[in-house]
């Protein structure tokens, strides 16, 4: 159940620029579509990303979880809900409903939300500014256990990308979205050919900064589902680790 008081809907008509070879709104697409809301849900409380940053502070995406029933097409009109669920000590609990015009739910997805200190560059407790502004609506919650990936060693793709200006965001970052672009990139073109993700799992270890060489592995599991890992190749910090399935 949602509360109709700290919820957002927005429609969304998808562009021929947002779509794959296959004709479906790229994942990448739909992730920007989601951070967009998010920001919007946030903004009555002041808590959006310009207010944050002036205080010194950011929102970050520490792990993301869907599930995709139906990718639309070019053309198609579909609309997105957000709303924050839950709250601990350091995490923002939010989820995400999306659906076509018929009101079919086509995708759903559930994430961890925390602030950085933008001087230190590390995450932090929820600041109280943020506890009375937004979160006394919301229960305190216990989330499941987040799967453990394991290490990727024997990778059957390994590409190399260094970050470009054009990939940073407002926290002088890599954005979140880029980093599933790496991972789509990373997948046997088969795969990409033939099958669509229909479900993702990431959880966001660290950060990557302007010009840094990061290294993408990508080892199936089976003929369904990848693992993936981001690493920062000159200091060997892991960034990120993740599970696709593809059908």
């Amino acid at each position: 159940m949602t509360n109709q008081h700290i919820q957002t809907t927005q429609h969304y008509t998808v562009g021929y620029n947002e779509i794959d070879c296959l004709g479906n709104l790229k994942i990448t697409a739909l992730a920007q579509y989601m951070q967009e809301i998010a920001a919007q849900n946030v903004a009555p409380w002041g808590l959006d990303t310009h207010e944050l940053i002036e205080k010194g502070y950011a929102w970050v995406l520490a792990r993301l979880q869907m599930e995709i029933q139906h990718l639309p097409k070019k053309g198609d009109v579909f609309e997105i809900m957000t709303y924050p669920k839950a709250k601990d000590k350091y995490f923002i609990y939010r989820a995400f409903e999306m659906y076509n015009q018929q009101k079919d739910l086509i995708a759903t997805a559930y994430t961890h939300w925390t602030v950085i200190d933008l001087k230190k560059r590390t995450m932090i407790a929820l600041p109280d500014f943020v506890k009375e502004q937004m979160i006394t609506a919301l229960e305190d919650f216990k989330p499941e256990k987040f799967p453990k990936f394991e290490n990727i060693t024997t990778p059957l793709i390994s590409n190399t990308y260094q970050v470009q200006w054009y990939d940073l965001d407002q926290n002088m970052h890599t954005n979140n979205t880029i980093y599933l672009k790496w991972m789509v990139e990373s997948m046997p073109i088969e795969v990409l050919q033939q099958k669509v993700l229909t479900k993702l799992e990431v959880m966001y270890k660290a950060e990557s900064l302007w010009q840094e060489t990061l290294l993408v592995d990508t080892q199936p599991i089976n003929e369904y589902t990848f693992n993936h890992q981001i690493k920062n190749q000159q200091k060997d910090t892991l960034l990120l680790q993740a599970q696709t399935t593809w059908i």
